[in-house]
Protein backbone atom coordinates (compact mmCIF):
# COMPACT_ATOMS: atom_id res chain seq x y z
CA UNK A 1 0.00 0.00 0.00
CA UNK A 2 1.36 3.15 -0.90
CA UNK A 3 0.27 6.76 0.06
CA UNK A 4 0.18 8.13 -2.93
CA UNK A 5 -2.77 8.52 -4.99
CA UNK A 6 -3.13 10.63 -8.29
CA UNK A 7 -6.23 12.78 -6.92
CA UNK A 8 -4.31 14.41 -3.65
CA UNK A 9 -5.62 17.70 -2.70
CA UNK A 10 -3.16 18.21 -0.44
CA UNK A 11 0.52 19.08 -2.15
CA UNK A 12 3.40 17.30 -0.63
CA UNK A 13 5.79 19.20 1.40
CA UNK A 14 9.38 18.89 -0.72
CA UNK A 15 10.45 14.91 -0.82
CA UNK A 16 7.55 13.75 0.79
CA UNK A 17 4.22 11.78 -0.02
CA UNK A 18 1.23 13.36 0.15
CA UNK A 19 -1.80 13.02 2.19
CA UNK A 20 -3.81 10.10 0.14
CA UNK A 21 -7.14 12.29 0.24
CA UNK A 22 -9.09 14.42 -1.60
CA UNK A 23 -10.92 15.71 1.63
CA UNK A 24 -9.36 16.00 4.65
CA UNK A 25 -9.86 12.64 6.79
CA UNK A 26 -8.69 11.03 9.92
CA UNK A 27 -5.05 10.85 10.31
CA UNK A 28 -3.66 8.30 12.70
CA UNK A 29 -0.23 8.22 13.79
CA UNK A 30 1.33 4.35 14.28
CA UNK A 31 3.91 3.30 15.53
CA UNK A 32 3.84 -0.81 16.44
CA UNK A 33 2.65 0.01 20.47
CA UNK A 34 -0.62 -1.42 21.19
CA UNK A 35 -1.81 1.94 21.43
CA UNK A 36 -1.56 3.04 18.44
CA UNK A 37 -3.17 -0.06 17.21
CA UNK A 38 -6.12 0.81 19.65
CA UNK A 39 -6.25 4.22 17.55
CA UNK A 40 -5.93 2.86 14.46
CA UNK A 41 -8.80 0.58 15.26
CA UNK A 42 -11.10 3.32 16.81
CA UNK A 43 -10.43 5.59 14.10
CA UNK A 44 -11.74 2.42 11.41
CA UNK A 45 -14.65 2.32 13.74
CA UNK A 46 -15.68 5.68 13.47
CA UNK A 47 -14.48 6.88 9.91
CA UNK A 48 -17.60 5.05 8.17
CA UNK A 49 -20.14 6.41 10.38
CA UNK A 50 -18.62 10.11 9.64
CA UNK A 51 -17.46 9.63 5.94
CA UNK A 52 -14.43 10.06 6.35
CA UNK A 53 -11.25 8.18 4.88
CA UNK A 54 -8.82 7.27 7.35
CA UNK A 55 -4.40 7.53 6.93
CA UNK A 56 -2.18 5.70 9.25
CA UNK A 57 0.90 6.93 9.44
CA UNK A 58 4.45 5.81 10.80
CA UNK A 59 7.40 8.95 10.93
CA UNK A 60 11.02 7.66 10.89
CA UNK A 61 14.12 9.15 11.62
CA UNK A 62 17.69 8.44 11.76
CA UNK A 63 18.48 6.88 15.26
CA UNK A 64 20.92 8.97 16.04
CA UNK A 65 19.02 11.61 15.10
CA UNK A 66 16.20 10.91 17.56
CA UNK A 67 18.45 11.07 20.39
CA UNK A 68 21.11 13.81 19.65
CA UNK A 69 23.72 11.56 18.91
CA UNK A 70 26.46 12.04 17.25
CA UNK A 71 25.31 10.52 13.56
CA UNK A 72 25.09 6.83 13.28
CA UNK A 73 27.54 5.43 10.61
CA UNK A 74 25.33 4.08 7.62
CA UNK A 75 24.36 0.37 8.45
CA UNK A 76 22.32 0.09 5.44
CA UNK A 77 19.23 -0.09 7.41
CA UNK A 78 16.38 1.37 5.38
CA UNK A 79 14.41 3.21 7.96
CA UNK A 80 11.56 4.11 5.72
CA UNK A 81 10.89 0.72 4.17
CA UNK A 82 10.67 -0.13 7.83
CA UNK A 83 8.39 2.70 8.68
CA UNK A 84 6.04 1.98 5.90
CA UNK A 85 6.19 -1.80 6.49
CA UNK A 86 5.25 -1.01 10.17
CA UNK A 87 2.02 1.41 9.00
CA UNK A 88 0.92 -1.48 6.55
CA UNK A 89 0.82 -4.32 9.35
CA UNK A 90 -0.99 -2.00 11.31
CA UNK A 91 -3.83 -1.65 8.61
CA UNK A 92 -3.45 -5.31 7.85
CA UNK A 93 -4.21 -6.32 11.81
CA UNK A 94 -7.11 -4.99 11.09
CA UNK A 95 -8.14 -6.28 7.58
CA UNK A 96 -6.33 -9.22 6.80
CA UNK A 97 -8.03 -9.80 3.11
CA UNK A 98 -6.61 -6.28 2.83
CA UNK A 99 -7.73 -2.87 3.78
CA UNK A 100 -10.53 -0.88 2.08
CA UNK A 101 -9.90 2.03 -0.21
CA UNK A 102 -10.79 4.27 2.35
CA UNK A 103 -7.59 2.90 4.30
CA UNK A 104 -4.40 4.46 3.19
CA UNK A 105 -1.13 4.12 4.98
CA UNK A 106 2.17 6.19 4.93
CA UNK A 107 5.17 7.63 6.11
CA UNK A 108 7.04 11.24 6.73
CA UNK A 109 10.67 11.46 7.88
CA UNK A 110 10.70 13.92 11.19
CA UNK A 111 10.35 13.79 14.52
CA UNK A 112 6.88 12.22 15.41
CA UNK A 113 5.18 14.98 17.53
CA UNK A 114 6.76 17.95 15.01
CA UNK A 115 5.45 15.68 12.09
CA UNK A 116 2.03 14.94 13.22
CA UNK A 117 1.30 18.07 14.50
CA UNK A 118 2.54 19.59 10.77
CA UNK A 119 0.10 16.92 9.28
CA UNK A 120 -2.74 17.82 11.01
CA UNK A 121 -3.51 20.96 9.05
CA UNK A 122 -4.46 19.14 6.12
CA UNK A 123 -6.89 17.08 8.34
CA UNK A 124 -10.47 16.69 10.09
CA UNK A 125 -9.14 14.79 12.86
CA UNK A 126 -5.66 13.65 14.29
CA UNK A 127 -6.46 10.21 16.35
CA UNK A 128 -3.58 8.81 18.55
CA UNK A 129 -2.93 6.57 21.05
CA UNK A 130 -1.93 7.59 24.62
CA UNK A 131 1.22 5.85 25.12
CA UNK A 132 4.13 5.40 22.37
CA UNK A 133 6.40 2.44 22.09
CA UNK A 134 8.31 3.51 25.31
CA UNK A 135 6.52 4.97 28.28
CA UNK A 136 10.13 5.21 29.82
CA UNK A 137 10.94 7.45 27.01
CA UNK A 138 7.65 9.77 27.29
CA UNK A 139 9.07 10.44 30.97
CA UNK A 140 12.04 12.23 29.40
CA UNK A 141 11.36 13.91 26.27
CA UNK A 142 7.32 14.23 26.80
CA UNK A 143 4.41 12.86 25.27
CA UNK A 144 3.51 12.37 21.31
CA UNK A 145 0.13 12.99 22.53
CA UNK A 146 0.40 15.78 24.16
CA UNK A 147 2.33 17.78 22.40
CA UNK A 148 -0.22 16.63 19.50
CA UNK A 149 -3.12 17.48 21.48
CA UNK A 150 -1.58 21.18 22.59
CA UNK A 151 -0.58 21.97 19.04
CA UNK A 152 -2.47 20.31 15.96
CA UNK A 153 -4.98 22.37 13.60
CA UNK A 154 -7.84 19.37 14.36
CA UNK A 155 -9.69 17.87 16.88
CA UNK A 156 -7.50 15.29 18.50
CA UNK A 157 -8.57 12.28 20.08
CA UNK A 158 -6.75 9.70 22.39
CA UNK A 159 -7.43 7.05 22.66
CA UNK A 160 -6.45 5.12 25.91
CA UNK A 161 -6.89 1.41 25.29
CA UNK A 162 -7.51 -1.00 22.99
CA UNK A 163 -11.13 -1.75 22.16
CA UNK A 164 -12.23 -4.87 22.00
CA UNK A 165 -13.81 -5.16 18.69
CA UNK A 166 -16.68 -7.40 18.34
CA UNK A 167 -18.05 -6.13 21.57
CA UNK A 168 -19.96 -3.29 22.78
CA UNK A 169 -16.88 -1.74 24.83
CA UNK A 170 -15.61 0.95 23.45
CA UNK A 171 -12.43 2.42 24.37
CA UNK A 172 -12.14 5.60 27.03
CA UNK A 173 -10.56 8.87 24.91
CA UNK A 174 -10.33 12.36 25.93
CA UNK A 175 -10.59 15.56 24.52
CA UNK A 176 -7.46 17.54 23.95
CA UNK A 177 -8.41 19.18 27.33
CA UNK A 178 -8.16 15.81 29.49
CA UNK A 179 -12.19 15.41 29.56
CA UNK A 180 -13.10 11.99 29.26
CA UNK A 181 -16.08 11.66 26.31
Amino acid sequence: MRASQTDTAVPPAEGEESLPWSQPGILVGVDGSESAAAALEYAVEIAPKLGLPVHAMAVWDDPGLIWGDAPTPDDGTDYEALARDLASRAALEIFPAGPPPWLTTGTRRGTAEHTLVDASEHAAMLVLGSHGRSRIGSLFLGSVSAVCASHAACPVMIVRHRPRRGTSSTPETTTAGGDRV
